[in-house]
C-alpha cells in the first residue's frame, strides 16, 4: 500500500474490515487479544490490522525497531487453530515504522484461539454463535454432522485417559480385554479413533474417561446459579462451575440442586415419608439429558442450570437433535451423542432407557402433584423449566438485602422497571400507540352502561372527546420507552433483545440520564450470554463514556471477573485494582480483594495469595464465612506448611459463621492431614 491509502484507512477509523492497534502485543494475554482479532476477520470477510497506530487519535506513532513481520507469523502459529497465514508487511508513514496484517477470508472456517471461535461485527469481536459456526463447518467443506459424538480429540493422547475408569467400564460390561487387543476394542467402543495416524481419544472417550475433559473439551461443564428470587436479575446466593466427566458432572450437579432444595416430610399413621421439594428421579433425570444429549461441538456455550425460588431451568447447547422436535420428542429415541448414551446405559445408574427421559420427568412431576414441565427449543438452546410447589410461585416478590458476602455486586437485570408499577403504567405503549388514562376511565364508563339508547348516545359524546383528546394531547413516544422495553425484555431473560433495544436507547440518547445504566445492563447481557469480549468493550465502553457514573466500580469488577473465568489472571486483577484505587470504601471492594487473592492462588502465586486474603480478613473478619480462612488453609498446604494449614482450618470449623459447606470441606482437608 502507499502511504497516501494508509492514510486514508487510518482517516477513516476502525470498521468491519480494519482494526488499530497502538504496538506491538507483549504480553501473553495482548498476543491473545491479537489473535483474536486475526480469527475473527478469517472467520468473517477478512480485514486489515495496522499496528503503530493510535485508535483514538488516529496518530501513526510507529512500532519498536526490534520488532519484525516473524513477530506477527509466531502469534499466528501459537494462537491460530488453524493458522489464518496472514500477509505481514511493514510500511513507512510520515518516518514512522508501522506493520500491516493482511488477514484474508478462511478457507478453513471455523479459525479458534484457545478453544473459541470469534466473528468480527463492525468494529466488535463476538463470540460465535451456533448458527454462524454451523454454517461456517458447511462453507468450507469440513462439516461435522451433529449425530456422533465420535470427533477425534487430536490435541490429546492415550495418556489423557483415566486408565482405573476405563478399566472398571469395561469390567462392567463384562468385556476381558488382553493388552494386545486392548487398542481394538476400545476403538470399537468409540474410545478411540485414528486420526493423522496416530490413535486419540474421541469426544466421547474423553468426556466419559478423561483426566481432564475440560482442558481439552473447554466448554463442556455445567454452570449453577441459584438465585433468591424469580428472575436472572436476582440476587445469586450460591454458585458453582462443575467439570469432570460426564458421570462426575451429572452426580456433583445434582448434589448443588440438592442443596438448595426444601426436604419436607409427610406422616401417615406410624410412617413418615421424606421427600424433597422437586422430585429427585425428575431432577436427576432433567440433568443427565442436558449433559448427555447437548452439542459438545459448540465451543463456549456450557449446560447451564438455574435455581429461582419458583421453578428450575436448564439449558442445553445445540438446542434438540436434528429430526427431533418438541411435539415428538417424548416417542423419539434418538440421540446425538450415541457412544456417550450407550457407555452411561452400561453404567445403569444414569439413564435407563434411550427415549424414556421426558417421560419419566413428566411422570415424577405429576406423581409429586407439580405442574407440567415446559420444554423450549430457540435452536440455539433447548429449554427444560420444572416448576416448584404452587405455595412458592405465590410467595410475594420481596427485594432482598443485597449483602456483600452472598453478593458479587449488583444484579444485572434493571430493578428500577418504573412502568410495571400503576403509576407509570399510565402512558406506557400498548400495541397500537399510547393509551391516555383519561380515555381509558371513559371507555371502562361505556362497558357499564346497560341501555342500548344511553350506549349510543354516550358512544357519540366519547367519539368527539376522543377526537379532541387526539388533537390537542398528541405527543411524540417518549425516548425512555427503548429503555423501558429493554428493562422488561431483560427482566424476562430476552437478551438478545434487550441487548438491540439497550444499543438503540444508548444511540439516540446517548444524553440521557438512563444512558449509562442502559450501558452497564447491555454489558450484562453480553455477560450472561458468554459473550466475553464483547461484554468487556461494553463495560469499557461505560468507563469512557460516563467516567462519574455509579455503575464505574461494578464496571470494573465485572470486567476482572470475566477475565478470572477466561483465564487472564494478571488483566483479572488490574481491573480489581483500579476498582480498590478508586474506590476503596464500595461496598463490593471486599469482593474485588477475593478476586484479586483467587487470581493470585490460580497463577500459584501463594504468598500473595495468603496476603491478600489476610487483607479481606482485617477489613471484613467478622462477616467472614470461612472462605479466606479456608483457602489460606489450602494455600499453606500448598506450601508444604502443614501446621499452619491445621491452624487456619480448625478456625473455620470452630467459627459459627463459617458456612456448613467450608465446613465439611475444612474437615476433609484435616482429616487428610491426620492420616
Amino acid at each position: 500500500m502507499s502511504e497516501e491509502e494508509i492514510l486514508d484507512l487510518i482517516g477513516k477509523g476502525c470498521s468491519q474490515t480494519l482494526e488499530l492497534v497502538k504496538d506491538l502485543p507483549l504480553t501473553d494475554s495482548s498476543r491473545k487479544e491479537l489473535a483474536k482479532i486475526m480469527t475473527a476477520f478469517a472467520n468473517s470477510g477478512g480485514g486489515t490490522i495496522l499496528i503503530g497506530v493510535d485508535k483514538n487519535t488516529y496518530a501513526a506513532l510507529g512500532v519498536n525497531p526490534a520488532y519484525n513481520t516473524e513477530d506477527i507469523i509466531k502469534i499466528d502459529k501459537e494462537y491460530c487453530n488453524p493458522p489464518v497465514n496472514p500477509k505481514v508487511t511493514v510500511e513507512n508513514v510520515r518516518g514512522n515504522r508501522l506493520i500491516a496484517v493482511a488477514v484474508p477470508r478462511g478457507v478453513n472456517r471455523p479459525y479458534h484461539t484457545e478453544g473459541d471461535c470469534y466473528v468480527r461485527v463492525d468494529k466488535q469481536v463476538f463470540v460465535a454463535s451456533h448458527s454462524e459456526m454451523q454454517d461456517m463447518y458447511k462453507k468450507s467443506g469440513s462439516f461435522r454432522k451433529e449425530v456422533s459424538d465420535s470427533w477425534p480429540v487430536t490435541t490429546a493422547g492415550i495418556a489423557d485417559l483415566d486408565k482405573k475408569k476405563i478399566d472398571e467400564y469395561l469390567k462392567n460390561i463384562g468385556v476381558e480385554v488382553e493388552e494386545k487387543y486392548r487398542e481394538k476394542v476400545l476403538k470399537d467402543k468409540g474410545i478411540l479413533v485414528e486420526s493423522s495416524g496416530k490413535l486419540v481419544p474421541t469426544a466421547a472417550g474423553m468426556l466419559m474417561f478423561g483426566k481432564d475433559p475440560q482442558y481439552f473439551i473447554i466448554s463442556s461443564g455445567v454452570r449453577l446459579v441459584k438465585f433468591q428470587g424469580k428472575n436472572i436479575g436476582s440476587v445469586i446466593m450460591d454458585q458453582k462451575e462443575v467439570k469432570g466427566t460426564i458421570p462426575e458432572m451429572i452426580d456433583e450437579s445434582w448434589k448443588f440442586i440438592f442443596k438448595h432444595m426444601d426436604s419436607r416430610s409427610k406422616v401417615e399413621g406410624l410412617k413418615r415419608e421424606d421427600y424433597t421439594e422437586y422430585p429427585a428421579i425428575a431432577v436427576r433425570e432433567a440433568i443427565a439429558n442436558a449433559i448427555v444429549h447437548r452439542d459438545y461441538s459448540i465451543d463456549g456455550s456450557q449446560v447451564r442450570i438455574f435455581i429461582f425460588d419458583d421453578r428450575i431451568e436448564i439449558y442445553t447447547p445445540g438446542g434438540l437433535a436434528p429430526g427431533v422436535t418438541i411435539a415428538n420428542m417424548e416417542y423419539t429415541q434418538y440421540s446425538r451423542n450415541k457412544y456417550i448414551t450407550q457407555m452411561l446405559m452400561h453404567l445403569g445408574q444414569y439413564i435407563e432407557k434411550l427415549g424414556a427421559g421426558i417421560k419419566r420427568i413428566k411422570s415424577s412431576l405429576k406423581h409429586s402433584g407439580l405442574r407440567e414441565p415446559i420444554f423450549f427449543d430457540t435452536g440455539v438452546d433447548f429449554i427444560l423449566t420444572m416448576f416448584g410447589p404452587i405455595e412458592r410461585q405465590q410467595l410475594p416478590k420481596a427485594e432482598p438485602e443485597v449483602r456483600t458476602q452472598k453478593v458479587i455486586g449488583p444484579a444485572k437485570t434493571p430493578q428500577e422497571i418504573a412502568f410495571l408499577s400503576k403509576e407509570s403504567r399510565r402512558d406506557v405503549p400498548q400495541k397500537d400507540g399510547y393509551v391516555n388514562s383519561d380515555v381509558q376511565s371513559i371507555i371502562e364508563g361505556f362497558k357499564k352502561t346497560k341501555n342500548i339508547v344511553p350506549k349510543l348516545i354516550i358512544g357519540a359524546v366519547i367519539l368527539f372527546i376522543l377526537i379532541l383528546i387526539v388533537f390537542f394531547n398528541t405527543r411524540p413516544v417518549d425516548p425512555l420507552a427503548l429503555y423501558y422495553r429493554a428493562s422488561v425484555m431483560h427482566s424476562r431473560g430476552e437478551y438478545r433483545e434487550a441487548i438491540e433495544n439497550y444499543s438503540r436507547f444508548i444511540e439516540e440518547s446517548p444524553s440521557s440520564e438512563k444512558a449509562d445504566s442502559a450501558q452497564y445492563y447491555l454489558a450484562g447481557c453480553m455477560d450472561i450470554l458468554g459473550e466475553e469480549v464483547g461484554a468487556l468493550n461494553a463495560y469499557a465502553d461505560l468507563l469512557k463514556k460516563y467516567p462519574k457514573s455509579r455503575w464505574v466500580p461494578y464496571a470494573y469488577y465485572w470486567r476482572g471477573e470475566i477475565f478470572l473465568d477466561m483465564g487472564e489472571f494478571d488483566n483479572a486483577i488490574a481491573e480489581y485494582q483500579k476498582m480498590l484505587n478508586e474506590y476503596p470504601s464500595h461496598p463490593i471492594a471486599v469482593s474485588a480483594m477475593r478476586g484479586i487473592g483467587l487470581s493470585y492462588y490460580k497463577q500459584n502465586k501463594l504468598k500473595e495469595a495468603i496476603d491478600m486474603y489476610d487483607k479481606v480478613l482485617d477489613i471484613a473478619e467478622a462477616s467472614s464465612d470461612g472462605y479466606e480462612y479456608y483457602q489460606i488453609g489450602i494455600c499453606y498446604l500448598k506450601l508444604g506448611q502443614k501446621d499452619k494449614a491445621r491452624e487456619m482450618f480448625r478456625k473455620v470449623i470452630s467459627s459459627e459463621k463459617s458456612s456448613p459447606k467450608i465446613v465439611e470441606q475444612a474437615n476433609e482437608e484435616l482429616s487428610k492431614l491426620n492420616i
